[in-house]
């Protein structure tokens, strides 16, 4: 969505470059095979999958949340052995580079080294965490593993910023490996910027690998995962949520009952990513696989009587009940939101805004229309009456962009 790109005076400095072998040679890799594109796909969305597992049963175990009191043991006992299993492949791949053992099948070995010299060992621990990537280093075929490669090289930052974002244990391994003569080590292991003490969603990756807030208006735009409500913002003293489902609505669009605790659990918030695209500015690029009629995530942000003037840029009107006496809600994520507010538009979407009933709440939700894949910009159309009277056109650059000679 547009505004100025501009660094805030209380925005920290970008992120430094990750600890990677950039300037490494780039392998040609010969025009991919049918179907050869699509599994190196899976596999990069497996791995992210795998690595936000890992770091969600981390923070369950420390969360010491009773409503997984009679999971805990079984919770962490997976999390033990996927760890387990990481510091095994990457103690493995440190006797081979010592030339101390060949813990790995023949054909991995130059597997092993390709990787480390390429994307670093920063990167190779971090996805030594998914099982999809252990396998793919055993079992690939040749043509996969170098478009496999050569995807990870690309994505090196993503990989840091996803893996460090959400906290996960990729030191712990490596500082086993100190004792070592392993130089290398010592640059990877740096102490550097706590990136988890912030909501992941909190950075914007931009094409040059670098790393700022979001901002609108000159204020640093912050995550929420539900809507805020507050009732000064309403003429009415005794105004009740807005979002608070009428007897006169439908059943539940997930059990279809008319009474239920039901809730909506976010499908896509934990794999994506906020990236900074040429022209377009900051956009949402998918980091797993998303099927048509998927939902998404809620569209959310502060809840203000709807109509009046303030945010035409992010702003979403809705009314919670079909009654037409039920005046229309507005959901403003300008300062407070989720990803969702960042999605571009584009004239042949992937998504679509759409009203649920969930539980006791009517909600405006993200559902797709079309398949998304790993890597994919996630885009909505944002209507023809959002584009009437704006100063700028479309950049989506599809053929048939209908908005491009708005100016």
């Amino acid at each position: 969505m547009t505004s100025e790109k501009r660094r805030l005076s209380n925005e920290p400095e970008p992120e430094p470059e990750p600890n990677v072998r950039r300037s490494s040679p780039r392998k040609r890799v010969k025009s991919p095979s049918n179907g050869a594109e699509k599994t190196v796909m899976d596999i990069m969305a497996a791995i992210y999958f795998d690595i936000n597992c890992v770091c969600a049963f981390r923070r369950m175990i420390n969360s010491n949340s009773e409503d997984i009191a009679e999971d805990i043991a079984n919770i962490h006992h997976w999390y033990r052995l996927q760890c387990d299993r990481a510091s095994e492949f990457i103690g493995g791949a440190a006797a081979l580079m010592l030339n101390q053992a060949r813990p790995f099948p023949d054909n991995s070995d130059d597997r092993i080294r390709q990787i480390l010299f390429r994307a670093g060992w920063m990167i190779f621990a971090m996805c030594a965490y998914s099982d999809a990537f252990r396998r793919a280093c055993v079992e690939a075929n040749e043509e996969i593993w170098d478009m496999l490669v050569e995807n990870i090289v690309d994505n090196v930052c993503s990989i840091e910023v996803f893996a460090r974002s959400r906290a996960l244990d990729w030191r712990g391994p490596l500082l086993t490996l100190t004792r070592y003569n392993l130089p290398v080590l010592h640059a990877v292991l740096a102490p550097a910027n706590r990136l988890s003490d912030e909501h992941f969603h909190h950075y914007v990756r931009t094409s040059e690998d670098k790393l700022r807030y979001p901002h609108f208006d000159g204020y640093v735009q912050t995550h929420i995962s539900r809507c805020r409500f507050d009732s000064w913002d309403w003429p009415e003293a005794d105004q009740v949520h807005p979002q608070t489902r009428q007897e006169n609505d439908h059943d539940c669009d997930l059990c279809e009952q008319p009474e239920c605790t039901c809730t909506l659990a976010p499908l896509a918030g934990y794999l994506v990513e906020l990236f900074q695209y040429p022209i377009k500015g900051v956009g949402v690029r998918a980091l797993a696989n998303f099927k048509n009629g998927d939902i998404l995530d809620e569209y959310v942000g502060e809840l203000l009587p709807g109509g009046g003037d303030g945010d035409d840029i992010y702003a979403l009107e809705f009314r919670v009940s079909e009654e037409t006496y039920y005046d229309p809600v507005k959901i403003s994520p300008k300062q407070f939101g989720n990803w969702t507010r960042f999605m571009n538009h584009s004239c042949k979407p992937s998504t679509e805004f759409h009203k649920m009933v969930v539980g006791n709440s009517v909600m405006i939700v993200v559902r797709a229309i079309r398949d998304i894949s790993f890597g994919d910009e996630i885009t909505v159309d944002y209507g023809e009456y959002y584009w009437q009277d704006k100063d700028y056109s479309c950049q989506c650059g599809e053929d048939n962009c209908k908005y491009s000679g708005n100016r």
